[in-house]
């Protein structure tokens, strides 16, 4: 009966439909069987109406059908889809007779919501309880092995695999690809694909994918041009998107994007917006934007339009607010990546003004962390430390980053006092100061010649903080002593920087000071390393020729 008035013009699958459906049921107007709920679930599992998702559950109690094994793995499919994974997992555990499917929806479930170790510990269950895992099983637990952590399973699960006759199926030979990489074992996982007797597009996707995840950019290049070699596969947008996430010399990106105009991929959505972060990423703008300027404004998504903002916010070009305009008036709404953009460019701008307006429009970005934490930065940058601050108080929970966005702004603008007070509040409640920390805590002493206090806490970055003093450290402490005039001890400590950290940066800083104290052989070897580090820094063989000349 239910089925009849579902299909007719009155009863169709839309949510308004659904919703009379299930009111008219609760009123007592229709008693559906088990065939009907197992339709209404489905549709409802469709539509991912939650609220009407829990009256469908209650209904079924209601009626008795509970039991039903059916129904159950119905009702699981439908709250997963809706997002209420408890109820779920509440619904799963009362199914009698569970089959591998059940099992697997709700394994990937917990996976596909980054709930990895329940993922990993139902699996285990399944097996204790004699379910017998296929194929897609096998893929779905691959997955939540995704760190070094993991390896373990996914190396079990791999014995498994080959148990079960399924070892050299492509697409369990692709997952284990991606676990093993993505476990931190590369080498094998490379050793698994080139093991791969036919390698599909996927395989070759997801081989270059994980070396562009792990930094092994030249690798990913190699391995997309051995692909174009072998010449049986043609890469698709998901390989562009992968090897231009690797790509790091303009030479290689404008063959790539050569290659994408000729796959007809090159004006995709998704392969747009590799190419504008890519050019972007090594400073070729106009590039950028000619690619998305050449996108169909319906064509444009929220992530383009974020990739082309980002890539201006970046340089701190207000081009970034215009787009954002335009996005608007397109009828394409911001999202919280869209804020976060928006708001470092009016740090970067110390657009006030801007940044108010921003603010304004946010809505339920507010309550995200990391937009709590950019408002923070965007007014502490802007010089409106009373709004900083009070945003800070306000904010429920405060990292490091929040800290240091404060510490940075009253030392940026002087006030000695509560840099100090800030550094003192971070420790008491229990959140432990980085190396950003005290380069600005460093700065701070700096500027104001505090020599005790600064030699205090850069003895106490080289103790306690895990990185070694960075360059940043060293420069703070360098123009410290520089100002003082101290300057046989801060070309000691110049001397005395790791090769890592070594940069011209901190002899242009001793080479400043010895100008300003007149010490000329000191500041002639201070432009000597000046020029052995940085060529063409044109200063310091004016300094050098004038010290030979006096």
């Amino acid at each position: 009966m239910l089925q009849a008035l579902a299909k007719s013009p009155r009863f169709d699958s839309s949510s308004s439909r659904l919703r009379d459906l299930v009111n008219l049921i609760d009123a007592g107007s229709i008693r559906p069987d088990a065939a009907d709920f197992r339709r209404l679930i489905a549709d409802c599992t469709d539509l991912r109406l939650l609220h009407e998702a829990r009256c469908i559950h209650s209904l079924v109690h209601r009626h008795g059908l509970a039991g039903d094994r059916l129904i159950g793995n119905y009702l699981v499919k439908m709250f997963v889809r809706c997002g209420d994974i408890d109820r779920a997992r509440e619904v799963f555990d009362r199914v009698s007779a569970r089959d591998v499917i059940l099992w697997t929806e709700m394994i990937a479930a917990y996976g596909e919501r980054g709930y990895f170790q329940e993922s990993l510990e139902l699996w285990k269950i399944m097996r204790l309880e004699g379910a017998m895992p296929d194929l897609i099983a096998f893929v779905t637990a691959l997955k939540s092995c995704c760190c070094p952590a993991s390896l373990g399973d996914g190396a079990l699960i791999h014995w498994m695999i080959l148990e079960s006759g399924l070892g050299s199926n492509v697409i369990v030979e692709t997952a284990l690809v991606n676990m093993y990489a993505r476990c931190g074992r590369i080498e094998q996982a490379t050793a698994m694909f080139f093991g791969i007797s036919h390698r599909d597009i996927v395989a070759w996707n997801a081989i270059i994918a994980v070396n562009a995840e792990r930094g092994h950019f030249g690798q990913a290049m190699h391995l997309f041009h051995s692909l174009l070699l072998e010449g049986e596969r043609s890469p698709n947008k998901s390989t562009y998107v992968a090897v231009l996430s690797a790509c790091r010399d303009l030479h290689d990106l404008k063959l790539l994007h050569s290659c994408s105009i000729h796959s007809g991929l090159e004006l995709h959505v998704e392969v747009a917006t590799a190419l504008v972060h890519a050019y972007a990423q090594l400073g070729h703008l106009s590039i950028s934007r000619s690619i998305f300027d050449r996108l169909l404004c319906q064509d444009r998504d929220i992530v383009l339009w974020n990739a082309m903002i980002e890539a201006y916010a970046q340089e701190g070009d207000r081009e970034s607010i215009a787009l954002f305009r335009q996005m608007q008036l397109l009828g394409c709404h911001p999202d919280r990546a869209t804020f976060l953009s928006l708001l470092s460019a009016c740090s970067a701008m110390v657009d006030l003004e801007e940044g108010k307006r921003l603010h304004s429009r946010i809505g339920s970005c507010l309550e995200d962390f990391q937009i709590q934490n950019s408002l923070l930065a965007m007014y502490a940058r802007c010089g409106r430390l009373e709004l900083a601050q009070l945003l800070f108080d306000g904010m429920p929970e405060r990292s490091v980053f929040s800290w240091n966005s404060m510490v940075a702004a009253y030392a940026q603008h002087g006030h000695l006092d509560q840099v100090f007070q800030s550094l003192k509040r971070m420790q008491n409640e229990g959140v432990k100061p980085d190396s950003v920390t005290f380069v600005s805590v460093l700065s701070a002493c700096s500027g104001a010649g505090l020599l005790v206090e600064g030699r205090s806490h850069f003895e106490f970055v080289k103790r306690h903080i895990r990185e070694w003093p960075s360059t940043e450290h060293y420069g703070c402490m360098i123009d410290l002593l520089g100002r003082l005039g101290r300057l046989e001890e801060a070309e000691r400590l110049v001397l005395e920087v790791p090769d890592k950290a070594a940069d011209a940066v901190l002899w242009r800083t001793l080479l400043a000071a010895s100008r300003t104290y007149g010490d000329l052989e000191r500041g002639r070897r201070a432009a000597e390393r000046v020029v052995d580090l940085d060529p063409d820094d044109s200063a310091a063989y004016v300094v050098l020729y004038n010290t030979v000349a006096t």
